[in-house]
């Protein structure tokens, strides 16, 4: 629970925050990205986060000014710096894709130990073996060592598969301009998201356009990876969002030609030495595009009023008012219909199973007629 706000906190603990204002108050308001729910902390109002099932638009914020990176530049290793003339760093924002999900599966392992133990009994593997085990690599879409690949064609009989669940986390580089590197990496603990806007763009910053679509992006991002051989698997829970990183890029010109020098704005880190110095060329000034990001609206009944529960994660609200439930679709709360369980007649509270389809009868009785 958080202390300050007295709502139950999200289970996804890698979320990345969100920094904004209450649209009631205009107080400082952070949630967890991905959550529906808010609760402001100075005026209490109930929020509902709209934009479900959208790849919404966030902002990161430069910690690196312009002249630190132009100082950061001006060491950079590479290229002789002698005689070199250094222009002025430009601001850019890169658009990444985010991908947060969880995903199950059933699998056969591929580990180093099993490959290991099962390959110092392999002699030979028949080239009808080693077909099958290619085309199991084509659709899993990697493309395992020479290793696995006699290990697995020598099997006999396939082991026992086993369930895994595992969170996925993804980011790649959503521009082929360029510029910044080709993904962010796990950031979960030091980068902090605004909701993205024009009015939210620093001066002079150029966004760099996104190049590539969120359906290529979600379809190289839920790629499996690793030699497993999947049986059957299942992804559940994602979220895709676009996030704008930024990095400073320095113009150097030498005797030898131009380049471009980029610089993380976040951690002062130098990305490249040697950029093509067209990239900023292809980074344009975004003000007319328009970006879906997050809305809010107060969360309450659209029938009578009453206060929604505040569950960060939730997508159905229950109504504790008038015993209506509303499902989250995008910007709308939409009626859905329900209905509530109860046990047959006679039968105590602790007989009752939930993980039975059919609560158990007390004893002495005699179970009511199915259906």
């Amino acid at each position: 629970m958080d202390a300050e706000t007295g709502t139950r906190r999200s289970t996804d603990e890698s979320a990345l925050v969100v920094s904004t204002r209450c649209p009631s108050c205009a107080a400082p308001l952070d949630f967890a990205q991905g959550s529906n729910a808010i609760r402001c902390a100075h005026c209490a109002s109930n929020l509902l986060a709209t934009g479900r099932g959208q790849v919404l638009s966030y902002l990161v914020r430069p910690h690196v000014g312009g002249a630190d990176a132009r100082a950061i530049a001006r060491f950079a290793p590479g290229p002789s710096q002698a005689g070199a003339r250094l222009g002025e760093p430009r601001l850019c924002f890169v658009p990444y894709y985010r991908l947060t999900a969880n995903e199950m599966r059933w699998q056969h392992r591929g580990d180093d130990e099993s490959v290991a133990s099962r390959a110092a009994s392999v002699r030979e593997a028949s080239p009808s073996a080693l077909r099958t085990v290619l085309e199991l690599a084509q659709r899993s879409g990697v493309v395992p060592s020479p290793r696995v690949l006699l290990s697995a064609a020598a099997r006999r009989r396939p082991p026992a598969a086993e369930f895994a669940a595992r969170r996925i986390e993804r980011t790649l580089n959503a521009t082929t301009g360029g510029i910044g590197a080709p993904s962010l990496g796990v950031r979960s603990s030091v980068v902090r998201l605004e909701l993205f806007h024009d009015g939210a763009l620093p001066e002079d910053a150029v966004v760099a356009p996104a190049d590539l679509s969120a359906t290529d992006a979600l379809r190289i991002a839920l790629t499996p990876t690793g030699f497993d051989e999947i049986v059957a698997r299942a992804v559940v829970t994602r979220v895709l969002s676009l996030l704008h990183f930024p990095f400073w890029t320095v113009r150097v010109e030498t005797r030898d030609g131009a380049r471009s020098i980029v610089v993380d704005a976040v951690s002062g880190s130098i990305v490249a030495t040697d950029a093509s110095a067209s990239a900023l060329e292809r980074a344009r000034e975004d003000a007319q595009r328009q970006h879906p990001t997050v809305g809010f609206r107060p969360l309450v009944c659209p029938n009578c009023g009453w206060d929604l529960p505040v569950e960060p994660a939730a997508v159905a609200f229950p109504c504790a008012g008038c015993d209506r439930a509303w499902l989250l679709d995008g910007t709308d709360l939409v009626a859905q219909p329900t209905s509530v369980a109860t046990p047959p007649a006679d039968t105590g509270v602790d007989a009752v199973d939930y993980r039975s389809p059919v609560p158990a009868p007390r004893p002495g009785r005699t179970p009511p007629p199915a259906g």
